[in-house]
């Protein structure tokens, strides 16, 4: 198949006419028909319900009539994107929407403070918007452009599994830990015996979390918090523990804070930058550039 024959598809599709079809592509009808005919051969199915008075889509010519449209629209703007696009370089205006997820650690926020610092050094006229999200909602706001790109801390299963409409950049990975402050206990369980779990509410680890608990055949007493700075404050307390990414607790100043790693491969946090491929923004991917070495 060919962007011709999309053409063809979509005129049938519109004048529901064979012959009709054919004159508005300035074609004979046996010759549309041919690329009907080798469309459907190819795709395994038939597009067109044909009677000698009227020409029907099928199910499968319905479910990719949208589908078609979208490619040819995209395939016809490339020319006005493209016009653009040299303004644009000429120019080197624009603005990018930046996620950045809530519970970044401080090395990486540290690392993209430069990074940025040295974007705008770069494109002077180039706005950065800078703001924080969950990391659950970073796929929506993507989707629906509320941000340009995202730089999420993502568990190993969650960034293996980003959808095929995403491309990522891997920054950095980090081990999940537990964590805890008071004296060294020898063992999860007797340690999990004594003290209360603290779980952020709605948080992607805490099914790895319980999973690799419940794998151990450990119980626990846990207390959901609504966020980070709940957990932050409550981890002074001599009676609670945690898991978290290991680079949050090396930015916090408590003493005798104590942490090791935990057994399970999914818990590895994988920081990405993540983004749309059909967000088209000039600037995005100048911004990608920086970050791609």
């Amino acid at each position: 198949m060919d962007i011709k024959d999309l053409r063809c598809f979509l005129a049938v599709a519109e004048k529901l006419n064979f012959s009709r079809a054919a004159e508005s592509l300035y074609m004979s009808q046996p010759a549309l028909s041919l690329r009907i005919n080798s469309m459907e051969e190819d795709l395994g199915v038939p597009l067109f319900s044909r009677t000698h008075q009227k020409v029907y889509l099928t199910p499968a010519g319905a479910v990719l009539l949208p589908e078609i449209q979208e490619i040819l629209d995209r395939f016809d703007a490339l020319p006005a994107m493209a016009r653009d696009s040299a303004q644009f370089t000429a120019s080197e205006k624009g603005k990018i929407s930046v996620a950045l997820d809530d519970f970044l650690p401080e090395a990486i926020l540290s690392m993209l403070a430069a990074r940025f610092s040295g974007f705008y050094e770069k494109y002077p006229n180039i706005t950065l918007d800078i703001d924080t999200i969950t990391h659950g909602n970073y796929q929506s706001v993507l989707i629906n452009r509320d941000f340009d790109i995202c730089f999420m801390g993502l568990n190993e299963g969650h960034h293996n599994q980003l959808p095929a409409r995403f491309s990522s950049i891997v920054l950095d990975r980090d081990e999940m830990v537990m964590a805890y402050v008071g004296h060294e206990e020898k063992a999860d369980q007797s340690l999990l015996q004594k003290r209360e779990l603290l779980l952020v509410e709605g948080d992607s680890w805490n099914s790895i979390i319980l999973n690799y608990l419940n794998m151990k055949n450990i119980s626990a007493k846990i207390r959901m918090l609504k966020a980070g700075s709940s957990l932050c404050i409550s981890l002074m307390q001599k009676n609670t523990v945690t898991y978290m990414p290991i680079p949050f607790f090396r930015s916090l100043d408590i003493p005798d804070l104590h942490y090791r790693p935990i057994d399970v491969p999914e818990a590895t946090v994988i920081t990405s930058l993540i983004w749309d491929r059909s967000n088209f923004n000039p600037a995005l991917q100048l911004l990608i550039n920086c970050f791609d070495v």
